[in-house]
């Protein structure tokens, strides 16, 4: 099937951000946490700059996490990884036509693709359906399509489910023979739209011969709809190009946490998670709006309050570098830490808070939901949908939820990884969060709604531990 180019609006790299918090700490809490508690967390989450799997502003809010929880009276534990951190250097295209050279503007590059030499690679480019030049070494050119209702698809690439655990990957392939050398994806959508997403979700691009082998890439470019028209006349024509794409496979490491704070059964769990890793206020802030809850349940345990259930705090790594990490995100957290798993009895994961409304005033407007929509009330089990995208809020064993990599549930948390199946509540809020969102983002965030679905997960956490069905 035609993988979704869905992924997270973000510059390749990320690491040149100050790092650091937001100045000064959030006030303590003198009670349930209020709309303002949750945005002071945001807003120090923010500080910390984006949050790539690895870069510095994430390993420093991996810090913060992990004083938050021991500050709070958790036990706390984690699991460190070394894993190969993709980061580009830099990338160009340009078209050697009759008229001369012509340099083309690229959007971005696929993520993990193989990186050329500094001279770049000087091939033909042709189309990627003509069979007629399957002889010769080349690079090609295929179209994608965006629609405001299925995100991005095609450019040929197909998606293949090869991951077993722990160890293996999906991969990611487009239907181009051995002799491709480079690739480029044109995407019908302008520039402003499209310019330095990270399409961070998949591996990396090969061809439909090297899928059971993901390391061996194609250098892949992804191009707006203007510099498209240029290059499908050269691809036309079967010019010769310079597809560029430098960078580095930096050694690294990240890190799972966990932090447990216990009730009176110290063998059952119920699980307040989500991943760490991001790029603003909108992706990932569940973390965020967590920790000021994990706060609040130790004021609680230290004021003498005995919960039914333990409660196990999990913050999960790799999500935005999940192809690299060994045992990434909740997948890889499930199936290196299967006893820890096997205790719990429920599980919550939520993220994308507090994003309620379409903004009109920029062009393919950022959006969720309408204002009727907007808010997980207290027992509501589904979210209508909204007016432009799926929305959903579920619990059960296997609720359909989006965002699969981050949520505690079957296939990924339960049989056969950890013998059972986990009841989850979970729901990604939708933002359309691919779209061109500068580092920040705190201006797309509503208090009004951060708060209603915030101290919602708090009331349905608070059951669960107290042994609510």
């Amino acid at each position: 099937m035609a993988v979704l180019l869905a992924g997270v609006a973000v510059q390749c790299g990320g690491s040149s951000e100050p790092v650091g918090p937001s100045e000064g700490d959030c006030p303590e809490l003198t009670g349930r946490p209020t709309a303002d508690d949750y945005y002071c967390e945001l807003e120090k989450m923010v500080g910390f700059g984006p949050r790539l799997t690895g870069a510095p502003g994430h390993k420093a809010f991996l810090d913060h996490i992990q004083q938050t929880l021991e500050s709070s009276g958790f036990m706390f534990n984690d699991s460190v990884m070394n894993f190969p951190r993709w980061e580009t250097e830099r990338t160009s295209l340009v078209l050697h036509t009759d008229d001369g050279d012509q340099e083309v503007t690229v959007a971005y590059p696929f993520v993990r693709s193989k990186f050329t030499a500094e001279e770049g690679l000087r091939l033909p480019l042709t189309y990627a359906n003509d069979p007629n030049l399957s002889d010769i070494e080349r690079i090609v050119l295929d179209y994608a399509r965006f629609t405001p209702d299925e995100g991005f698809s095609g450019c040929e690439i197909r998606f293949e489910d090869m991951a077993t655990p722990p160890g293996s990957k999906p991969v990611v392939f487009a239907e181009v023979d051995q002799n491709v050398k480079g690739l480029i994806c044109c995407v019908d959508q302008p520039l402003d739209r499209i310019q330095d997403d990270y399409q961070d979700f998949e591996s990396t691009m090969v061809g439909r011969d090297a899928r059971n082998s993901w390391e061996d890439s194609i250098p892949t470019l992804i191009l707006d709809q203007d510099a498209c028209e240029a290059v499908a006349d050269a691809a036309a024509d079967i010019q010769e190009a310079t597809l560029t794409l430098t960078g580095t496979y930096n050694e690294d490491t990240t890190r799972h946490l966990w932090g447990i704070l216990p009730g009176r059964d110290p063998d059952k769990y119920i699980l307040l998670g989500t991943h760490t890793d991001g790029q603003n206020a909108v992706e990932e802030n569940g973390i965020a709006a967590k920790l000021v809850m994990a706060k609040y349940f130790g004021d609680l345990a230290d004021a003498g309050v005995k919960f039914e259930y333990s409660l196990l705090f999990v913050g999960v790594t790799g999500h935005m570098s999940a192809y690299d990490v060994p045992y990434a995100g909740t997948w890889g957290f499930c199936n290196s830490h299967k006893d820890l798993m096997s205790k719990v009895e429920a599980a919550l994961n939520f993220e994308h808070l507090g994003v309620p409304e379409k903004d009109s005033t920029v062009p393919y407007g950022y959006y969720t939901t309408n204002e009727s929509g907007a808010a997980l009330f207290e027992g509501t089990a589904i979210m209508e949908s909204s007016d432009h995208l799926p929305v959903t809020i579920a619990h059960g064993p296997t609720p359909p939820m989006a965002g699969s990599a981050v949520g505690f549930r079957p296939p990924y948390c339960g049989r056969p990884e950890i013998g059972k199946e986990i009841n989850t509540f979970a729901g990604v809020i939708y933002p359309w969060y691919y779209l061109n969102l500068e580092y920040g983002g705190l201006d797309k965030i509503k208090k009004k709604y951060l708060y209603q679905q915030a101290d919602t997960i708090l009331s349905i956490t608070e059951k669960l531990l107290d042994g609510q069905s």
